[in-house]
């Protein structure tokens, strides 16, 4: 049914490109043509991005199959099918309720966060099902510490590290687990860490050894410590509410179970809770690093991570600690039937009920109007019309060069490196003098172009056509309803 879906929310305006989506369309693109990104050193994705998403679509395509704009649309669906399945089956582990299993899994299918992401070409489809792998792994492993397990959970860990850089806190949580384990007594520790680290670490280093061989650096990446106050300032965010929307239903579970609890023998719900701990912990101990994680992010390497997407593996072990606390009081409460029928009708209700209308209404909007750039609204853009036309020898330099690479097939030189300010780091650009120059060099040579959109998701943080006149005088050639094409003043 989630393939199902994403497969008709795509199939009349295609699969979504926002975000990162064309740099990874680009990337898997350039394994077949290298002209399909840009040569300049200082716009390397592939040292920039963890490599895995657009390899695997660029590997598809060098293999003979589709393009990975196609292939993007079929893997995110498929993904989504199988993300919902590992949920259920997480929960069903955790529950023994078929009923429970049922709502985590209508709760992933009707959280509107959790499609878009499956809707649009991002890396988020990839790395939620190698972090419910190597949960289930995990757990797999602290329950019957088999070296299958081992394997398993170490390589989603190292898998996921490559998809996306947050996959760090898997490894993370491992390490502490692993330890806490040994301080029990369980044997074999240090076996279990060399291999568990020597398999989760292994692809990270090969990428980053082949990004220091390439280009003399790990990780094309700026660190700057910026407060992470500054962004919530800047973009008016002092939460979203929307990655802890479950923590009213776990108020709710914490004082029905203290109520519980308090008429149970004490021996009785420590055995139980004993039985069914991994989960439990996991959940706690991954929520907290996670959100550590992305505090460190914001504060010093991306003061962009503020967006809802970045919480979402958050928001799925919300779901699993409160459904992990549940199978324990279904366990404390077997003999009550009506108890646990009350449980299981009011988390449906809450889970689902809350997401149902909201979601049925953006699933209409995204199948007539689209995502950000395979959107409608950019069906008739004039601008996007006039830059086709632009000789392919004329270099661009642009405010939206995702827009360019999508609807106009034309490579772009973004002006975020033409900005003082680095709108990553929130520091001064260390590449704007160079950048700057080497602009104003090929502009009065007539070899390059400015093409200007009026409104632009990141407006607010490049420099105006203004500021860019008060360093080279700029001559309008060309202006549309939404847009502007200019060149030198002496062209």
């Amino acid at each position: 049914m989630g393939s199902s879906l994403i497969i008709a929310l795509t199939s009349k305006r295609g699969i979504g490109l926002s975000a990162h989506g064309p740099e990874y369309i680009r990337m898997a693109t350039s394994l077949i043509d290298s002209n399909s990104v840009s040569q300049d050193p200082l716009i390397n994705y592939w040292q920039h991005f963890p490599p895995l998403y657009p390899l695997l679509l660029g590997m598809i395509k060098w293999l003979g199959g589709p393009d990975p704009l196609f292939t993007a649309r079929w893997l995110n669906s498929f993904l989504f099918g199988i993300n919902i399945f590992l949920v259920g089956l997480l929960i069903y582990k955790q529950t023994d309720s078929k009923w429970l299993a049922l709502t985590g899994a209508l709760w992933m299918l009707f959280k509107i966060d959790i499609v878009q992401i499956h809707s649009v070409v991002m890396t988020e489809p990839l790395f939620i099902s190698e972090v419910l792998l190597w949960l289930l792994l995990f757990v797999g492993f602290l329950e019957n510490r088999r070296v299958m397990f081992l394997l398993g959970f170490s390589l989603m860990a190292g898998l996921a590290c490559t998809t996306r850089f947050a996959g760090i806190p898997l490894i993370l949580v491992s390490m502490f687990i692993l330890f806490n384990q040994r301080r029990k007594g369980h044997s074999n520790f240090f076996t279990t860490v060399v291999i568990f680290l020597s398999v989760s670490l292994s692809p990270m280093i090969l990428w980053m050894s082949k990004n220091y061989i390439d280009g003399g650096r790990f990780v094309n990446r700026i660190l700057a410590f910026h407060p992470a106050s500054l962004p919530f300032n800047q973009y008016r965010w002092p939460i979203n509410p929307s990655p802890f929307n479950v923590v009213p239903l776990l108020v709710v579970i914490t004082l029905i179970g203290w109520l519980i609890f308090k008429k149970r023998d004490p021996l009785a719900v420590e055995a139980v809770f004993n039985k069914r701990q991994h989960h439990l912990v996991v959940a706690i101990v991954f929520i907290f690093v996670y959100f550590v994680g992305w505090f460190i992010t914001i504060s010093f390497l991306d003061a962009e991570a503020y967006l809802v997407r970045y919480f979402i593996p958050i928001q799925i072990f919300e779901l699993f600690f409160c459904f992990s606390f549940v199978g324990i009081l279904l366990s404390v409460t077997k003999s009550s039937k009506m108890l646990r029928i009350f449980f299981c009708f009011f988390i449906s209700i809450y889970l689902i009920g809350m997401n149902l209308t909201t979601a049925t209404q953006w699933f209409k909007k995204r199948y007539r109007e689209g995502e950000e750039y395979d959107g409608g609204k950019w069906d008739n853009s004039q601008i996007v019309q006039e830059s086709k036309k632009i000789p392919k020898d004329i270099e661009i330099y642009t405010n939206n060069v995702e827009a360019l690479y999508v609807r106009a097939n034309r490579q772009a030189i973004p002006l975020t490196f033409v900005s003082k300010v680095d709108m990553i780091s929130l520091k001064n650009n260390p590449f704007y003098s160079n950048k700057m120059s080497k602009m104003k060099a090929d502009l009065k040579s007539k070899k390059a172009v400015v093409v200007y959109f009026y409104s632009s998701p990141q407006n607010d943080k490049l420099p105006t056509i203004d500021e860019l006149n008060n360093e080279v005088p700029l001559k309008l050639i060309l202006k549309t309803s939404d847009g502007g094409i200019y060149v030198a003043n002496d062209y």
